[in-house]
């Protein structure tokens, strides 16, 4: 399990260093044409993302397979520099939200970069608490794990006050409900590597048992929530 959970976090940051430099490379095509007049945003935007972005896990686990020394070397890379720069880059954005007292209610597209945020550094710090178990780390590195996941789980508080008042504002709906279970999953989730961490115990078993509620919970969502709400 513990090669599958690294294997996992391997694929995830892979995917995500190919989706920057296609979003870099898109945003110099767009650039490119629009200086000579063309507007390519429209036809291109809908072909990177169903017919490019979708072939990324993929190209990434084709790329671990045959290429498996030099691309986890560089995953393990990904894994130490991005970890720190994100956790202070959360650090910065509750002090933003603390200090300014800023409302993040009304905006729904901020409440999904919060979520996408927040399973990267949950993944991220899967992968690198993998390392730190199966190889010889300072205690730099579990102090950067553990500051990580308290800053993923203040910005999850955060988020779930927002959902909560989404709630009191607009109503229950399919998605409130899916997007309020995620977030107490992954609360539940990083406060568990919290203390697993603070314990020097192994992630392994605790970390199984969140993969087959997140399987469960997907499942629900699919198969469940039409029914349930009407749209079957």
């Amino acid at each position: 399990m513990s090669r599958h959970i690294r294997l996992t976090g391997e694929v995830l940051l892979l995917t995500f260093l190919l989706a920057c430099a296609v979003f870099v490379v898109m945003m110099l095509t767009f650039v490119l044409f629009e200086t000579v007049g063309v507007n390519v945003e429209d036809r291109l935007a809908p072909f990177v993302v169903t017919g490019i972005l979708a072939l990324l896990p993929l190209s990434a686990r084709y790329l671990l397979q045959y290429r498996k020394g030099q691309i986890a070397s560089l995953t393990r890379l990904l894994a130490t520099i991005f970890l720190p720069v994100i956790t202070v880059i959360m650090i910065s954005f509750l002090t933003v939200l603390v200090v300014g007292r800023l409302p993040i209610t009304e905006d729904r597209n901020l409440l999904l970069v919060i979520d996408i945020l927040l399973a990267l550094v949950l993944m991220m710090i899967l992968y690198t608490t993998d390392l730190l178990e199966s190889e010889q780390t300072t205690t730099f590195n579990r102090v950067v794990l553990i500051t990580g996941a308290l800053a993923a789980i203040g910005i999850d508080v955060f988020a779930l006050i927002a959902i909560g008042g989404r709630f009191l504002q607009y109503g229950l709906s399919p998605n409130r409900v899916a997007v309020l279970a995620e977030n107490l999953l992954l609360l539940a989730n990083l406060g568990s590597l919290v203390v697993t961490l603070l314990k020097r115990r192994s992630f392994i078993r605790t970390q199984c048992i969140f993969m087959g509620i997140y399987a469960l919970w997907f499942l629900i969502v699919v198969l469940l929530f039409g029914p349930l709400f009407g749209y079957i």
